[in-house]
């Protein structure tokens, strides 16, 4: 007799397979993932520095080390992807808006301008204006790496979390106390020195191109438009007032024809 070889057991059956995950779809009301708005070069996605709300009579918005500044409140973390998304979370509520041409627009179609305080050229140094020190960012004369932010008479350190008071003393000297202690500066050629011999530079910027005519009116309806596109349409209510409508009436039906004699 022939060796026959043995009949395999029971095998297992094969678990369940795993199946490469779906691109999640965009939130509800969320941007649009193409890139609506043009940019300004390699500067163009850039949220950190100043911002001036439109309407709101000369009243900042301080971003620093993408994060939102707040007096009466914790920073909050703002994002902007490399289209020009910009995300964050105003009162504990998420929003989320377009940025382009120095200018975000809100979802709800407020627009922040990007403030710059100086105009600087080539031989041009910012002066201290009304007994302030020049908004914008400082940079440490001895170490390029370290950067001070002053925005609307206050010195701004650690992500924005440290705010100490920039106290006028008359003419070009003032003074700022940070961890209990008082240092003073002379104010003096774009530059700051301190009476402990550190000297901080003005950085000087560009300022942003103005946009077209029309051009912002453009860049709102875009916003509007994409917002719109996420947003379920409204289903329509009756109102209480209006009747309600009959529901239509069956066409009459044509009597049969007679069968041909």
């Amino acid at each position: 007799p022939q060796k026959t070889s043995p009949s395999p057991g029971p095998q297992p059956s094969p678990g369940p397979q795993k199946t490469s995950p779906s691109r999640a779809a965009p939130e509800k009301g969320g941007p649009s993932e193409r890139p609506l708005l043009g940019g300004n070069g390699k500067h163009r996605l850039e949220v950190n520095g100043i911002w001036e709300p439109a309407g709101r009579g000369g009243f900042r918005e301080l971003v620093m080390d993408n994060h939102l500044i707040a007096d009466d409140s914790e920073p909050v973390r703002i994002e902007v992807d490399k289209v020009g998304v910009v995300r964050t979370r105003m009162r504990d509520v998420p929003v989320w808006g377009w940025l382009a041409d120095g200018q975000i627009i809100w979802e709800d179609g407020v627009t922040w301008r990007r403030f710059d305080a100086f105009v600087s050229g080539a031989n041009t140094a910012p002066c201290a204006v009304a007994g302030r020190v020049p908004d914008g960012m400082w940079q440490h004369a001895d170490d390029q790496t370290k950067n001070e932010l002053i925005a609307d008479g206050k010195l701004f350190r650690s992500g924005g979390r440290r705010r100490s008071a920039i106290t006028h003393l008359g003419g070009n000297r003032f003074q700022v106390t940070a961890r209990g202690k008082a240092m003073i500066a002379h104010f003096s050629g774009g530059k700051l020195e301190w009476e402990d011999g550190s000297v901080w530079i003005h950085v000087p910027r560009r300022p942003e191109k103005a946009l077209k005519p029309g051009k912002e009116q453009r860049l709102a309806a875009q916003a509007a438009a994409s917002t719109r596109a996420f947003q379920p349409a409204p289903r329509p209510q009756a109102s209480p007032q209006d009747p309600p409508k009959a529901p239509p009436k069956a066409p009459p039906k044509a009597p049969p024809k007679a069968p041909p004699k």
